[in-house]
């Protein structure tokens, strides 16, 4: 049984999933004609979520036009959706009473493992479906208020940083943005713009990086030229560091034009990889480099 009834929907109400910064994750229930949308930041702390609503899609990015409302708890790997409160209002959009399962396999709730269902006159829950990821359009990139970030703002404790690596991860299709690695253990959601606030958690504001490649980035040992997308390595990075064979390599790219990086960002980190190394020539471009000094903020 599933929490969405079969019956074929008119069309008309059909739009395009919703904008939002962050992954979801689309349930397919067996037996059922729509899907539900399900945010994934829903899950990322622990605190309870009440009579909040979640779009239906009939497939294809499209939504149906209806909606479900229930109350979040989470727990450990384990989170619970309860549509039982809201009868009157899932009722009208075609919703059965019960209540959802979703375990997942790892503490920050990022990896859905295991999808399930409890009509409400079941005592047990049943397997549910299918489900998969999705990553919507977005809308534009705006950094947050104050974006110039103390030190120590940096390398705090964040906890919506396994939700950043999943949304970057669907963006790059799970691929490293210039080398192309994809081994994802060493995968990692980098920041253009320096971690402000949640609103900095924007696809437009990232890239997919190897983990070394990171660290430089975050160095200004490597960066991305805004006007051509194409990498320059410090010659420390290269003459050290083994890197020379990346410099002048273009980056991989999101096929979703909603999702690539924005080009104000860009020039903000590139104007910092230019003031940290101050050069009369360019790596191998012929550029001009000098500049006047700035200083150095970490990326």
């Amino acid at each position: 049984m599933s929490p969405t009834t079969t019956r074929k929907r008119s069309k008309s109400a059909a739009s395009p999933l919703p904008t939002n910064t962050a992954a979801v994750i689309v349930l397919k229930w067996s037996g059922a004609y729509v899907s539900d949308v399900i945010p994934l930041d829903w899950f990322q702390d622990d605190l309870p979520l009440k009579g909040v609503k979640h779009p239906m899609s009939e497939g294809r990015g499209k939504l149906s036009g209806e909606e479900a409302q229930c109350d979040v708890r989470k727990e450990g790997v384990v989170a619970t959706l309860d549509y039982l409160p809201y009868k009157k209002f899932n009722d009208k959009h075609d919703v059965l009473p019960g209540v959802a399962r979703l375990t997942f396999t790892d503490q920050e709730r990022t990896e859905l493992r295991k999808l399930e269902w409890k009509c409400e006159e079941n005592k047990s829950f049943e397997d549910g479906g299918k489900f998969t990821y999705a990553l919507p359009p977005v809308s534009a990139y705006t950094p947050p208020q104050n974006a110039v970030a103390k030190k120590s703002q940096l390398v705090r404790p964040r906890p919506d940083q396994p939700l950043f690596r999943k949304t970057m991860g669907l963006v790059y299709g799970q691929k490293c943005s210039i080398t192309g690695c994809t081994v994802d253990q060493v995968l990692e959601a980098a920041h253009i713009d320096d971690y402000i606030a949640p609103e900095s958690n924007h696809p437009g504001n990232g890239f997919l990086l190897r983990s070394d490649i990171h660290s430089l980035f975050d160095a200004h040992l490597i960066a991305i030229e805004p006007d051509t997308h194409v990498v320059h390595v410090a010659p420390m990075a290269q003459q050290k560091g083994g890197y020379t064979e990346l410099q002048g390599k273009k980056i991989n790219l999101p096929k979703e034009k909603t999702h690539l990086p924005d080009p104000e960002a860009l020039k903000r980190r590139w104007l910092k990889f230019k003031a940290a190394h101050r050069c009369q020539r360019s790596l191998k471009t012929g550029h001009d480099w000098s500049l006047q000094n700035r200083p150095l903020l970490r990326g």
